[in-house]
């Protein structure tokens, strides 16, 4: 009798495979998280650019039906003024001193007031996540727009954490870099507030 021949994978050739798809996947699985986290960002990024285009649109509106100087009478009392410069305004001057900061959790009777207009998307936000907007009551000029999926203040995750100078002065606190740890969303930094309408 002839002994046939065995057909199959040795032990040798199947643990060579095995270890070749470990590898690979050593090196696939962090760019696929890379690129997950970068997606999450951009997706936290883009809603902030849509809500400030959508708060900007509003006080446009606001400014042109002459609504803008109850707006501001109503900041001046409700709303927060910003205390420290913004890391990433990059005048010299004191403009920045005219902005205000309103939460979407803490401020949501003024946001709905003034800034929640007819077919607003600021609704779907507000109850999907949290925002903060930073603007001049004056001027009706969006500067900037924080979002996060979890709930979040200007205090702590804006001035505690992402407007702190750094040592050399080189970073800019606001950058994606520096709000990926705390997936914090982020549009503006425009650099300037318009001269004040009054």
């Amino acid at each position: 009798m002839k002994k046939q021949k065995q057909r199959g994978f040795t032990l040798i050739e199947t643990l060579v495979v095995v270890g070749l798809v470990v590898v690979l996947l050593g090196i696939a699985i962090p760019s696929v998280v890379a690129i997950q986290r970068d997606l999450q960002m951009s997706e936290l990024d883009d809603t902030a650019r849509q809500i400030a285009l959508s708060v900007q649109n509003r006080l446009t509106t606001l400014k042109a039906t002459g609504e803008l100087d109850a707006f501001g009478k109503d900041m001046a009392t409700s709303g927060h003024p910003i205390t420290t410069k913004p890391v990433d305004y990059a005048l010299e001057d004191e403009q920045w001193r005219q902005l205000y900061y309103l939460e979407s959790d803490a401020d949501a009777t003024l946001i709905e007031k003034y800034l929640m207009g007819e077919g607003s998307v600021l609704g779907g936000y507000v109850e999907n996540g949290s925002f903060i907007l930073e603007l001049s009551p004056d001027t009706g000029d969006v500067y900037g727009v924080f979002y996060a999926t979890h709930p979040i203040v200007h205090t702590t995750d804006v001035e505690e954490t992402l407007d702190v100078a750094t040592p050399d002065g080189a970073e800019n606190g606001r950058t994606r870099k520096n709000r990926q740890p705390v997936k914090i969303g982020y549009y503006g930094g425009f650099g300037e507030v318009s001269a004040s309408s009054s």
